[in-house]
């Protein structure tokens, strides 16, 4: 019975001890300083938890030709976020329209001013109609991106399909007839797509952004480069909005078996409204078939 009464007391004070001990290491440290502690390790985990891991990108190209496309794709990072060196898993869907002029020689030119005339200002353009056609587009694809501090590169690889189809003709007499069957354009091709994108920030006020895409199928692809300068007088505008904006130079380069479509302008880039980014390209193209003008580019993603 004593053994029992003194191991208990030996037991109580060792606890007094230890209780004393953490008491003591717990206020020597300010309140403050551990709910400071607390809070970083939470804004850590909202942090990383918040890191946006998919993105869903749009771009909607137009121009004075009539010539229109519009571009979806859907990213997902796979052992990352986006903003991390990781896997990238994309979808790819596209459609578009175009407009060519339908050339006539001299007799046809007389022959559709004589005749029933759909549009009086064709025949002295040197055209007697107008050819619609349409495009479609899918793809899947996977790669790899990586990202540093200043820069982040990424390449993918996959399949794609192309779909090639006319609409109508618009000839502005019946006497006329397009040389050309307008059934030979419809068709559809498959082929690898492969594609390359990057950022380059030299500076916290410069940046040059290069993006490139290519199919076989049709020899069609897309190349781009946008170097870009921090937008000036931006401290006018709310930070939130302005703080990662560019304006430069957007020169870029469209190609579709075989007809070429360089494009000249000028872009804004990294414009923030809520969660949405927005860039907006803008300046002259000149397409093949139907001549020079003026194109525009609106690209918004959203990554969550």
């Amino acid at each position: 019975m004593r053994s029992a009464r003194k191991f208990f007391a030996i037991w109580s004070g060792s606890l007094s001890i230890i209780f004393l001990q953490f008491t003591q290491t717990a206020c020597s440290q300010p309140v403050g300083e551990v709910l400071t502690s607390a809070d970083n390790n939470s804004e850590k985990n909202t942090k990383a938890d918040s890191s946006p891991k998919i993105e869903f990108y749009n771009w909607l190209y137009g121009s004075s030709r009539r010539n229109w496309f519009e571009w979806h794709t859907i990213t997902a990072a796979v052992d990352s976020s986006l903003d991390e060196s990781g896997i990238r898993l994309r979808g790819t869907g596209a459609i578009g329209g175009y407009v060519n002029d339908i050339k006539g020689n001299e007799t046809e030119n007389i022959l559709a001013s004589v005749n029933g005339i759909d549009d009086n200002l064709l025949p002295s353009m040197g055209t007697v109609g107008k050819f619609y056609g349409m495009n479609g587009f899918a793809g899947l694809q996977i790669g790899y991106t990586y990202a540093s501090e200043n820069w982040k590169f990424g390449a993918q690889i996959g399949a794609s399909v192309v779909r090639a189809w006319s609409i109508a003709s618009n000839m502005t007499t019946p006497i006329i007839k397009y040389s050309t069957d307008p059934s030979l354009f419809n068709g559809t091709r498959y082929g690898i797509l492969a594609s390359l994108e990057g950022e380059y920030h030299p500076t916290n006020d410069l940046v040059i952004s290069v993006w490139g895409l290519y199919t076989p199928a049709y020899k069609w692809g897309y190349f781009e480069i946008k170097p870009g300068v921090a937008l000036p007088f931006k401290e006018m505008l709310p930070k939130s909005v302005a703080e990662n904006a560019y304006i430069g130079p957007h020169i870029a380069l469209s190609i579709s078996d075989g007809v070429q479509q360089p494009m000249l302008g000028a872009h804004l880039s990294g414009i923030m409204l809520g969660q949405v980014y927005l860039n907006v390209n803008a300046g002259y193209v000149h397409e093949q078939f139907t001549g020079g003008g003026m194109y525009s580019i609106l690209e918004t993603s959203v990554q969550f």
